[in-house]
């Protein structure tokens, strides 16, 4: 336990109240004072002692101690768990967390306050899943009550979208950082079912929608974190899509998967993918999105830790978990996307400066590695502003009224982008015209939190990642197949890309195309760094695609403070950054 890495808790935490499993702790390597705890807790019975959870107060100088073990230097903590138990000789022996020594070791540090109850607990999510869709005629007469209205109003026509929902729960955030969980519909006639694979076990949702009463077009997930709420992930079903065509894999909560544990877990999983002659095509999807969320874990991990290092940030996620959301739809294509939900990292301790140097660096890295983690040639942001039509510029956005609105209608923006954009507090960087990709029009923006300098890129489907379509291989849908699942035929087509590829040799290769990007957006904020490299498999790079940066479409505002802000740090931390970036 000692060779964690100790983050310490905001101190709004109670004692023994856990995020992450054992095994995660173990396996990213460092966590709060609870997680130490948790940890122990578990263990102590194994090797046959009986525990008792405790509570101790912490001295102010105990407090330094752990802002020396943290490099932390703010410490909120009053309280540290602890765990008394008895051994075989009758003694009685307190262990203190995240010391991990005893209690009589602590004089000065720490001291028992025998007032105090604890009880163990464990952090939840609550995870909601609806069905969005249009009334049938026979929906329309029925008027079944438990179908409410999305816009507001009656239901009684068949134009207007209407919600069922189908899941609602909390699950325990130590079991999803076991392992993802898998999430697909069971249809049973005209009824249809969530149904979820987790690492406790199947689990069929309670309630039904009736497909003959309901035109379902849309799957929705919303995630509610201990500390972020409203998270939501919506999946549109293509034009003649069943319901049960769509296979998510939802990964909450998973540790970070450092260089030692991703060799190992690349070897245990190459050899159990081997040992599988005949796969069903649920195990082939459940390894197949697992390949694609852990892959990105892996290089983000890497990446993460050298750009943390070379900044002299503390940075760990303690309590905001990160949230990535494969989709598989079986259409007439294998169509694969991945949402990156919520990916940033909390950073403890720095430098305000680095620390959004660090927020611009890391989420460039992340919006190149979404793509590149797809099998095949995947489109992320990168990869659509790089087939933008010639002369097409970016046009930053700080604030969505009613002029620009009008502006986005102009060229082309759905009606559905242009809402999303009113109720965004983001900043957002767009072209002035949609890419074609295969054969359709496609959107692709960067949002940046004005405070922090976080960036996300988006996708007009509303995910926060990249897709790929024919991914492997057509699928030809016959009666006969969809009689026993829209994805049968998938498991012999996408097994052999399914096994993890989790080593590091292509990190450099991913860096340099993070670098390109990083440098091209600068140069179109009109800062020149130096030579802009293309990326990996030859790609353009943005200044070779897009013009340069306006504040309006029309080209007549000037930057905002918030804009100011963004630009000024933006070129002066990806200088700062890539000056001395290997």
């Amino acid at each position: 336990m000692k060779r964690l890495r100790f983050i310490p808790s905001t101190g709004s935490n109670d004692p023994f109240e856990y995020t992450i499993s054992a095994e995660a702790l173990l396996t990213r390597g460092f966590g709060m004072e609870q997680y130490y705890a948790n940890l122990a807790v578990d263990v102590l019975p194994r090797l046959g002692q009986q525990r008792k959870l405790r509570v101790v107060r912490l001295t102010e100088q105990g407090k330094a101690e752990l802002a020396k073990m943290s490099g932390v230097t703010s410490i909120a903590i009053d309280e540290l768990p602890a765990v008394s138990y008895v051994r075989e000789d009758n003694t009685h022996h307190v262990l203190v967390m995240p010391f991990v020594q005893e209690l009589s070791e602590l004089k000065r540090l720490v001291y028992l306050d025998y007032e105090q109850d604890a009880e163990r607990l464990p952090g939840k999510i609550r995870l909601e899943i609806t069905a969005f869709g249009y009334l049938t005629e026979k929906g329309v007469k029925e008027q079944f009550s438990d179908f409410s209205d999305a816009l507001g109003g009656d239901s009684g026509d068949t134009d207007r979208l209407v919600s069922k929902e189908l899941y609602s729960d909390t699950i325990d955030l130590d079991l999803l950082s076991l392992d993802a969980i898998d999430i697909g519909i069971a249809k049973d006639g005209n009824k249809a079912r969530i149904y979820m694979l987790r690492a406790d076990g199947e689990i069929f949702g309670d309630e039904v929608v009736e497909l003959d009463m309901l035109d379902v077009r849309q799957l929705q997930l919303r995630i509610d974190l201990p500390n972020q709420s409203g998270l939501i992930h919506t999946v549109r079903l293509d034009e003649g899509m069943a319901v049960d065509d769509v296979f998510l894999t939802v990964s909450i909560n998973a540790p970070d998967i450092p260089r030692e544990a991703a060799l190992v877990l690349q070897e245990k999983a190459a050899a159990v993918h081997a040992m599988a002659e005949n796969p069903s095509e649920l195990s082939a999807l459940r390894w197949y999105g697992r390949r694609i969320i852990y892959d990105f874990i892996a290089a983000q991990t890497e990446r993460e830790r050298t750009i943390g290092a070379d900044l002299d940030l503390i940075a760990g996620r303690t309590q905001k978990p990160r949230v990535i959301v494969v989709t598989q739809k079986a259409g007439d294509t294998l169509q694969t996307s991945i949402s990156l939900i919520e990916t940033g990292n909390q950073i403890h301790a720095g430098k305000e400066e680095a620390i959004r140097t660090y927020n611009i660096v890391s989420g460039l890295y992340a919006l190149t590695l979404e793509a590149d983690v797809l099998p095949g040639a995947a489109n992320g942001l990168a990869e659509i502003w790089s087939q933008a039509p010639a002369g097409t510029g970016l046009v930053l956005l700080d604030y969505i009224g009613e002029e620009t609105c009008g502006d986005l209608e102009k060229i082309g923006l759905p009606e559905d982008l242009i809402n999303y954009f009113i109720e965004t507090s983001r900043m957002i960087l767009i072209p002035e015209n949609p890419s074609q990709i295969d054969g359709r029009l496609r959107w692709a923006w960067l949002e940046i939190d004005p405070d922090t300098h976080e960036l996300y890129s988006v996708i007009d489907t509303l995910e926060k990642g990249a897709f790929v379509e024919n991914t492997v291989v057509d699928i030809v849908k016959s009666a006969a197949q969809y009689a026993v699942g829209a994805f049968k035929g998938v498991e012999t087509a996408i097994w052999s890309v399914a096994v993890f590829s989790l080593e590091t040799d292509d990190y450099k290769e991913i860096l340099k195309s993070a670098r390109s990007l990083a440098l091209g957006l600068a140069d179109r904020f009109g800062f020149n760094y130096g030579p802009i490299e293309g990326g990996i498999g030859g790609k353009p790079s943005l200044s070779q695609a897009v013009g340069p940066v306006k504040f309006s479409f029309d080209g007549s505002a000037g930057m905002s403070q918030n804009v100011l802000s963004f630009t000024d740090g933006y070129k002066a931390g990806v200088a700062y950054y890539f000056s001395q970036a290997d």
